[in-house]
């Protein structure tokens, strides 16, 4: 049996195609490379390994000696789009940073103290003095860009020479360029530290001889005085003060009207005025007993006619004075002014006098009192709240203003928490009113993100088996469709002018395809002359030519299997 018979639906696949009409070539021959490509595609990009960036913002000399170095560890790499950043594959990431890390890769345009590790030989004073100014600038260059928010950054420092004149010494003073990531901003106490980061490092520099620029110009250490003589750290903390205050108000109120039922501003008018006083305050005289004494002094006079000690100096004469005592807990001036109780005593025995003076400390109170900075001279809250809204016995819900009750307690409230004073002539307005809600137009859903994502995930996978889809039921399948004889009926009597088809739906003993099918099986069609019959199968033959070609081919096949 010739393996290329009808059993087989490959075996004849040429005499299939060349049946075929022509747009059904023209198909085949250009889908069948297309679907090869899509194929060879899609499993390129399956079995393709995914790149991550390496490194990037390397200058020229980095990523120069980098790219040599991957070639001989014959790491594949790629670049981006832009050609800022070096990719590796994904799995080699990590391995591939470690091991040009111990390669010192990669080196960076700033040089820092490593600059100093290889001094040559006969290096003047002031080279030293420019080098280590330059490696201590790079290192503080190093130290800020280490901040997440800044990308890249200069430092210049001004270093005066030292002199031993206090006359001609001056502070040294930096100027820091700093080049922010887009969409990101420094706040004042990064901007603080990144001051006292660089004024610390430098000996003799106070933190207002730093400046700091960002890369659109502005000045961000500005100390000058704003227009209303506020300056920027001032304006910050009324601005602190008046959110703290009017979140208070809206987290007090919150759990009982709801976040979204609730809006609170404050204004306050705060005092930033510095003032001092000194006051001296002098007690009157007390109680000399009570009092202390500063100072003290004693005299004593004698009379030429009184008798002086004589006699022969020896051992009667040398005799020790008797016992002595002193009380304990008195005043000493009580034995000096004789219990007096005066400042100036004068006692004469004889011809001797005696003179006391003693002088008490005053009693002196020094209070001074300073005014506190930033203090707040008025405040003023405006609430307003919006209707409650309640249920009614069917229900439905509707919204109904608060009672005369309801909003006194929450103007109480709203007192309590801002600290309302009547002396400082503090004002509280509280507002009862419906907020108008604005109903936020619906995005379509082939507009949301998640339906976005959705769709370039499966997008490309969906597209390929639909495009795989068309070529095969739409071009593949009907060439391997065995051809089938439908019978067609002819129709009924035509009018005169009238053609009939060949083949038709009307039932008729007398078909084209019934000849057709007698032919095949006996060979002859009795009841019709040869001219008869040659007509019609022409006619067929011409408007059908799949159909006589499919029994032809069945003759063939047929002869062919009984000459096997």
């Amino acid at each position: 049996m010739n393996a290329t018979g009808a059993g087989n639906p490959f075996g004849n696949l040429a005499a299939r195609f060349k049946r075929l009409p022509q747009k059904n070539k023209i198909g085949i021959m250009v889908g069948v490379p297309f679907l090869i490509a899509v194929l060879t595609s899609l499993f390129m990009w399956a079995n393709q390994a995914s790149y991550r960036v390496l490194f990037s913002g390397l200058n020229d000399q980095d990523g120069g000696a980098i790219v040599e170095t991957l070639n001989q560890m014959k790491i594949p790499f790629q670049f981006n789009s832009t050609g800022t950043a070096i990719l590796v594959p994904s799995d080699k990431v990590y391995e591939t940073r470690l091991e040009l890390a111990s390669k010192g890769l990669p080196k960076g345009s700033v040089t820092g103290f490593e600059a100093l590790d290889n001094q040559k030989l006969g290096t003047t004073q002031f080279q030293e003095q420019v080098n280590y100014q330059r490696a201590l600038e790079g290192e503080l260059i190093r130290s800020i860009e280490s901040i997440s928010a800044v990308q890249a950054a200069r430092v210049h420092l001004a270093i005066p020479k030292p002199s031993i004149f206090i006359r001609e010494r001056q502070q040294p003073s930096a100027s820091v360029v700093l080049n922010v990531y887009g969409g990101r901003q420094l706040n004042e106490a990064q901007i603080q530290g990144i001051v006292h980061l660089v004024s610390s490092s430098v000996p003799g520099m106070s933190p207002e001889q730093v400046s700091i620029v960002d890369q659109t110009g502005r000045l961000l250490t500005e100390q000058g005085q704003s227009v209303d003589g506020l300056n920027p750290t001032q304006l910050a903390y009324t601005g602190q003060v008046e959110s703290n205050l009017s979140n208070r108000i809206v987290q007090l109120l919150s759990p009982m009207f709801g976040r979204d039922n609730v809006r609170a501003t404050v204004t306050a008018d705060m005092d930033y005025a510095a003032s001092q006083r000194t006051d001296e305050i002098y007690k009157p005289n007390t109680d000399p007993t009570q009092a202390t004494i500063r100072s003290q002094q004693t005299s004593e006079t004698r009379d030429g006619t009184s008798t002086n000690p004589s006699g022969v100096p020896g051992v009667m004469s040398n005799q020790p004075p008797g016992n002595t005592s002193a009380p304990i807990g008195a005043n000493p001036q009580a034995n000096l002014n004789n219990q007096n109780g005066g400042a100036n005593s004068t006692e004469k025995t004889g011809s001797m006098q005696k003179d006391s003076t003693i002088n008490y400390e005053v009693d002196k109170t020094t209070q001074v009192v300073k005014d506190q900075v930033g203090k707040i001279k008025r405040l003023s809250a405006a609430v307003v709240v919006n209707y409650k809204t309640i249920k009614d016995k069917k229900g439905d819900t509707r919204n109904v203003p608060l009672t005369p009750d309801e909003i006194k307690q929450v103007d109480e409230l709203v007192k309590q928490a801002i600290g309302f004073d009547v002396k400082r002539g503090d004002a509280v307005n509280v507002v009862n009113q419906e907020f108008t809600t604005v109903a936020a137009p619906e995005m379509p859903m082939w507009k949301q993100p998640e339906t976005l994502d959705l769709m370039k995930t499966m997008g490309m996978p969906l597209g390929i088996a639909l495009v795989a889809a068309i070529l095969v039921f739409g071009i593949f399948k009907p060439l391997f469709k065995p051809v089938t004889v439908e019978p067609f009926n002819e129709g009924p009597e035509l009018l005169p002018g009238q053609t009939r088809p060949l083949l038709t739906n009307q039932a008729d003993t007398n078909n084209d395809v019934e000849l057709l099918e007698q032919l095949q099986r006996e060979g002859s069609v009795p009841g019709m002359n040869r001219q008869e019959k040659l007509e019609r199968l022409r006619r067929l033959a011409k408007e059908h030519p799949q159909i006589v070609a499919n029994i032809v081919r069945n003759w063939v096949n047929g002869d062919a299997q009984q000459g096997a």
